[in-house]
Formats: structure tokens, sequence, C-alpha cells
């Protein structure tokens, strides 16, 4: 039997990674045979001893000053346990290493009006040129994006940003973790599909460099920074333990001070739910015209105006390859017609090719912009069914010892708490961003037409300009 200064309560999962460690699940009864200032306790939970991190428990009863407690485990086991062995790490990679120390643990903030503190500066990040590479003697073929933020420049490949959003995942629950271009079978060595998924691929960087918590993901800097594949690999090995290491991220999160409203809350997310499926409806509704105007009525347009260009062109000539509107003396006279036909032929063929490429180029980020709210929503809806079925089990709980009930209950609901509040935080920044990426992409749009449509009133006037030159033949002697 333990004593009651030994027992304590899991307040978080913990999954082994080493033979050697104490696989915990939430709400565990664990009693605390040995602490380490290392960090790494001893712990049992029924006939189960190992190590695991200290946080993932949290005292039943309070402690005595100075209580020592026995060691009950073989004397033999190495209690300095150290998860950092044999890997230098640059100053980037200690930058991930004191997330993971109790106390040094960085500490994200939500203000009275459910924002983000900023926790980095923001900055800017390109994906420029793109190279196809192989390994494996060339059996195995990739594209390797360059990857520039301010003086680093990596390359990486679709898989690391994979990977890259996958972690940030793990790490950083109840934030939106903006999506990726997806995947593609054929066709993914095109230079157009490389060019737009290059495209893709900056949105997404751009948008973790600029959320106030994610610009500053040491996940993130890693990414950017490590251009050593030794230190990549190695980098991403430990971000990979530390992960199912590290404490929970809302308990990293300072909430507002104030009381929190969750009636108010849950009636917000349920609000937010219904939206969530009519933006979704709408973005496809409006994305499905975006495509048929692309790929339909504007190539159709462009094909019927290089048509009537065309036609134009053959009024100019005859099967004998004479002047079609010469006629005797006139001669002199039907030439300078001929020549504003045949500037209006060309200038019809010239404008559909302009309505061609704008079909082909115009519309994709107008497109990608929709995709990715169309993905965002998804993101949303699944935040707040896992929302909801932590919330519901809050309910459930019944029977078995009282005190320890009302422990994780009032656990449950601490962490309840934080994580709506987490998710409300996101959905604000989610309206704001809405606000800004649809009135930038409508103002760019807009300029795009304006210049477009100038090119072509530009054309125009040169055919007017044709048409004056052909003179009044009734004007003549």
């Amino acid at each position: 039997m333990f004593s009651q200064e030994q027992k304590s309560i899991s307040i978080q999962d913990y999954h082994p990674l080493n033979d050697d460690e104490l696989r915990i699940n939430y709400g565990d009864i664990v009693a605390v045979l040995q602490e380490d200032p290392s960090g790494w306790w001893v712990g049992q939970i029924e006939q189960e001893i190992g190590f695991f991190p200290h946080y993932c428990v949290k005292y039943l009863y309070e402690k005595p000053k100075e209580t020592t407690i026995k060691n009950e485990i073989n004397t033999n086991t190495n209690t300095n346990k150290n998860t950092n062995t044999d890997f230098k790490s640059t100053e980037l990679i200690d930058s991930t290493k004191t997330d993971s120390i109790e106390g040094n643990i960085k500490q994200f903030k939500i203000n009275n009006d459910f924002c983000w503190e900023q926790t980095g500066e923001t900055f800017k990040i390109e994906v420029t040129k793109s190279g196809k590479k192989g390994k494996y003697k060339g059996i195995k073929k990739y594209t390797a994006y360059e990857v520039i933020s301010g003086s680093y420049r990596v390359s990486r490949r679709y898989k690391h940003f994979l990977w890259l959003r996958a972690r940030m995942i793990e790490r950083y629950i109840g934030i939106a973790i903006p999506p990726l271009p997806e995947k593609q079978v054929q066709g993914r060595f095109t230079e157009d599909f490389i060019a737009k998924r290059r495209f893709g691929l900056s949105i997404f960087l751009n948008r973790c460099s600029n959320h106030p918590v994610l610009c500053s993901c040491p996940i993130l800097k890693h990414f950017l920074q490590v251009e050593d594949f030794t230190l990549w690999k190695k980098g991403k090995r430990r971000i990979e333990k530390e992960n199912k290491s590290n404490p929970p991220f809302y308990k990293t999160v300072k909430i507002p001070d104030q009381e929190t409203n969750m009636e108010s809350i849950l009636k917000e997310f349920n609000d937010f739910r219904s939206h969530l499926i009519e933006i979704e409806k709408k973005l496809k509704i409006i994305n499905g015209f975006a495509y048929e105007l692309v790929l339909e009525r504007y190539k159709e347009y462009s094909i019927a105006l290089t048509k009537f260009g065309s036609a134009w062109k053959t009024l100019t000539e005859t099967s004998s390859g004479q002047s079609g509107f010469s006629w005797r003396k006139h001669d002199s006279l039907s030439r300078k017609l001929e020549k504003g036909m045949n500037g209006m032929g060309k200038n019809l063929e010239n404008i559909g090719k302009m309505w061609m490429n704008l079909s082909e180029n115009e519309f994709y980020e107008i497109v990608q912009l929709f995709k990715q709210y169309i993905q965002y929503t998804h993101i949303f809806t699944e935040f707040l069914k896992r929302f909801d079925k932590f919330d519901s089990s809050l309910i459930t709980l019944g029977g078995g010892n009282q005190p320890l009930l009302n422990e994780k209950k009032n656990l449950k609901k601490e962490r309840s708490i934080k994580i709506a509040i987490i998710i409300k935080t996101e959905v604000d920044l989610f309206y704001r961003h809405r606000m800004k990426d649809f009135q930038k992409l409508m103002k760019e749009y807009a300029r795009r037409q304006i210049e477009f449509h100038r090119k072509i009133v530009g054309m125009w006037e040169n055919v007017s300009n044709l048409c004056e030159e052909i003179p009044d033949p009734f004007s003549e002697n």
C-alpha cells in the first residue's frame, strides 16, 4: 500500500517512447515512488512501474514539506533520465528544448477581447524555384521546393510540408492550422501543376508565420532554418518525441481573468456550426460558377472571338489571291479599307488570345481561396465535434470514490473551459482573416480587370485610328 502523500491523479495521457517508461491514461491513480530534478519521476500503476514526465500528474493530497519518498524501485535503475543524449543541437533546436522544460514553457495569453497576444514577429516566406530530383538511382522522383525566410534558404519536399502541419496539429490542439494544397497523383511534374502547388505552399507558410501563436513555433523555425540534412532529420525525431511528452497546449494558455460565460460560448458555437454549413454550401456554389465561367464561358468566348477575327481577315482575300475588295480605279482606296479590315481581324484574334490566357490564369487565386475556406469549415466543424464529445463526458461522470470523482470533474471542467476559449479565439481570428482575405482578393481582382480591359480599349483605339485613315470615296472628284 502507498501513503496518501504518494498518490496522484494523471491530468493527461502519456504514451511511452521507451520500454522503461510508464503508460498513463487520463484519470489514472499514479503512486509516485521517486521524484527527480530531471523532471522524470518514477511511478507505479497497479503492477506496472516506470518513468513518466512529472507534469502528467497532480498530487491528490497536499504533501508535507521536506518529505522524502522511499525508493521502491530497483537501485540499478537510472533515475536521471535524459531524453536529449547524443544530439548536439543548434540554437534553433535549443528553443524546442526549452519548450519541454516546465518553468521555462512558453506561455500564450488570450486577452479580454478573446484575441491572442502576439508571441513573436511575423515574417514573410517565399517558396521560389523548384527542381525535379530523384533517389534510389532515379527510380523514385520528387520535386524539391526552395523555401526562403530572411537569410535562411532550405530545400523541402511536399512530404516535409505534410510533416510540418501534422506536428503543429499535434502540439497546438485548438489552433486552426492552415490547410495545404491537395495531393495529386497524375501530372505532378508538369510546370503548371508545380507553379500552382508552389503558390499554395507559400500561402500555407505565410498564414503560419502571420498567426500570433504559430509565428514563434519552434517546429516552424526548424522547418525554415535547418539546412543540414543530419540536423534536419535529428530535429524531426526530437520534435516527434517532444510532442508526445510535452504538456498539452491548453495548459500553457492563460485565459482572461474575467468569469467565463460558458452558456454564451456554447450558444455561439451552435450558431457558428450552422454558419459553417452555410459558408461551405455557398462557397461550393460560387466555386462551381467560377469553374463554369473559366472553363466554359471564357474559353468559348475566346474561341468565338478568334474565329470572328479570322473571318474578318478573309474578307480581304479571294480564292485567286487578289484583293477581294479591289475594283478597278478604286484599288488604291480599297487597299486602305483592307488594311483596316485586316487590323480589325488581328485585333479580334489577339483579344481572343487574351481571354484564353485570362481563363487559364485569372481565376486560379480566387478558386484556391474558395477551396481554402471550404477546408477551414471542415477544420472548425471537426473542432466543434470533438469539443461536444469531450464536454458531454462531464455529465456522464458518476459513481466511485467521491473525492476522486470531484477531482476528475474539476480537471475536466478546467480543460473544457480553456479549450472552449481557445476555439472561440480561433473563431474570432477566422472571421477577421476572412474579411481581410476577401477584401484583398476583390480589390486585386478589380485591379486586374481594369488593367485587362484598359489593354483591350487601347487595342480598339488602334483599330479606330486605322478606320480614320480610310478616305471617303464620295469626296473624290
